[in-house]
């Protein structure tokens, strides 16, 4: 039996120094198996068709409030009020995880003894090693991006999908044939993009959130509940006093691919009853997703946190004739100049946000403490 035991925790301790010889030459790419390209198109596709249907909810709701009502607008036309001189965020973590066991599990028993006494030695050796390799991206959207052809320097082309003839045509989102007149931007158009009502032009794969497209569930969902405290019937430029303002929107979802092999083996004889080896292999890929979007009202709420976001009037005081001036509030979202002042044939007016909403914010960062040299004794 101690033979035994011995040769058992021999292999056990060389199955480490095995492990340790091989851990640079097994490195893997993180995330394999998470189909990244696919799911980043359609991320960015689904986000580019919610901020153009959200810029032209934004205006419908300002035009339409007085002659529908303020409830029945803001039930059809209800909207996030994000800065479009912001950019947004994008991060895509990967991690995977080897994971590799081994137990070994035997009941040895001992003869019985001419006085009639029975022994069993319960052993059950294991060892477990993991490896775990991560890789982190961060990208930028802006949040003034437009679906189709448009270029940022030019005009904003007057078409939400390209030719199916175009060499780029897989990076757009929405492709249609060459003898079809391309889809015009307007409310009605992006609703239907949003909902799925046109699935033939769809290039990329949608995302659902609760039977609906990540798109239409962000504006409709999304930008309902978190903007329902500060949109109302006064204008964005002179707010109610009541009103709370949603500083930073972030949603995140993960896909898991987790392959695993747990083969056994069970002996029983004599004197061993059982002998249970059993080996364990996995693989745990996860891919992380995290959206992030920012209002006009970003730069209070992220200062709110630290206790620093102080509330600044657009019209301040003249500063005092003596003592140290009041630093300038900084607005919470710059004017939105428009791309054309009367857009040419072909091209599109884009729907642009108000110059700012809410009240200004100043931000009050803490003096420096001063450091005395020490004194000669």
């Amino acid at each position: 039996m101690w033979r035994v035991c011995r040769v058992w925790c021999v292999s056990l301790l060389a199955l480490p120094l095995l492990n340790c010889a091989s851990i640079y030459e097994m490195s893997v790419d993180p995330g394999e198996g998470v189909p990244v390209e696919r799911v980043f198109k359609a991320l960015r596709c689904e986000v580019v068709t919610f901020l153009e249907l959200n810029r032209f909810r934004r205006e419908a709701f300002e035009k339409q409030k007085n002659h529908l009502g303020y409830e029945a607008a803001y039930a059809k036309y209800a909207y996030l009020n994000l800065e479009d001189g912001r950019y947004g965020a994008l991060q895509v973590d990967l991690k995977t995880i080897d994971s590799l066991g081994l137990t070994v599990g035997v009941d040895w028993k001992v003869l019985p003894q001419p006085a009639g006494r029975s022994e069993t030695w319960h052993i059950g050796p294991s060892l477990s090693a993991n490896k775990t390799y991560t890789r982190t991206t961060t990208f930028a959207i802006p949040q003034d991006a437009l679906l189709g052809p448009s270029l940022r320097e030019n005009d904003a082309v007057d078409q939400l999908s390209v030719s199916d003839t175009r060499s780029d045509r897989d990076f757009f989102c929405y492709v249609e044939a060459a003898n079809l007149a391309p889809l015009r931007a307007s409310l009605e158009s992006l609703e239907a993009l949003a909902a799925h009502r046109i699935p033939a032009i769809e290039n990329f794969d949608r995302i659902f959130v609760d039977s609906r497209p990540l798109a239409q569930w962000l504006a409709e969902k999304v930008g309902a509940e978190a903007s329902r405290s500060s949109v109302a019937m006064a204008s964005p430029l002179e707010p109610y006093m009541e009103s709370v303002y949603a500083g930073q929107v972030q949603y995140s979802f993960a896909l898991q691919v987790k392959p695993s092999l747990d083969p056994k083996y069970t002996l029983v004889a004599r004197t061993i009853s059982p002998l249970v080896p059993s080996l364990t292999v996995s693989r745990d890929n996860t891919g992380t997703f995290t959206l992030t979007l920012n209002t006009f009202q970003v730069t209070a709420a992220a200062g709110a946190k630290a206790g620093s976001a102080l509330i600044a009037s657009f019209n301040p005081k003249p500063p005092p004739l003596w003592g140290p001036k009041q630093p300038p509030a900084s607005k919470a979202g710059a004017p939105q100049q428009p791309r054309t002042a009367a857009p040419k044939q072909g091209r599109r007016v884009v729907p642009t946000a108000p110059a700012r909403s809410g009240p200004g914010t100043q931000l009050e960062y803490p003096l420096p403490i001063l450091t005395l040299p020490p004194t000669a004794q």
